[in-house]
């Protein structure tokens, strides 16, 4: 994954889990806040009220792509390694479509009890059926 193919990716609102730092292993959900040219921020976390933690992307940075998401390396060997988090209901496009075709399918699928006349006479009157105005029309 190039580093255009992640700015891409990473959105306002996306969340990712930092899972490992220099300093060893961790477990943090982040939530992108803010997105610039040279730099994303997270939203406030729970431990530093108020605060914002940023990545600014430096010349000469890689991104490595792993099973689950992706590493930050930059010049001087520090590195972030972040896992996607799954898509959540709303943020879910596909899985909405999905549940969309649904809805139209069981509509079309339900037989209509909806009269067509608006219930103004029965269909057995109506001269699309041969009833009896339909004699007289013709």
């Amino acid at each position: 994954m190039s580093l255009a193919e992640l700015k891409r990716r990473l959105t306002v609102g996306v969340t990712v889990r930092l899972v490992e730092r220099p300093s060893g292993a961790c477990d943090e959900v982040k939530t992108i806040s803010l997105v610039q040219s040279n730099a994303i921020a997270f939203g406030p976390n729970g431990s530093k009220r108020g605060t914002q933690s940023w990545i600014y992307w430096a010349r000469g940075m890689r991104v490595d792509t792993t099973a689950n998401g992706f590493k930050v390396i930059w010049p001087n060997a520090n590195f972030l390694r972040y896992e996607w988090m799954p898509l959540t209901g709303a943020a879910d496009v596909e899985r909405e479509s999905k549940l969309d075709a649904e809805r139209v399918t069981l509509e079309f699928a339900s037989k209509s009890t909806r009269r067509l006349d608006c219930g103004v006479k029965s269909i057995e009157d109506s001269p699309l059926f041969g009833g009896e105005r339909q004699g007289k029309l013709l």
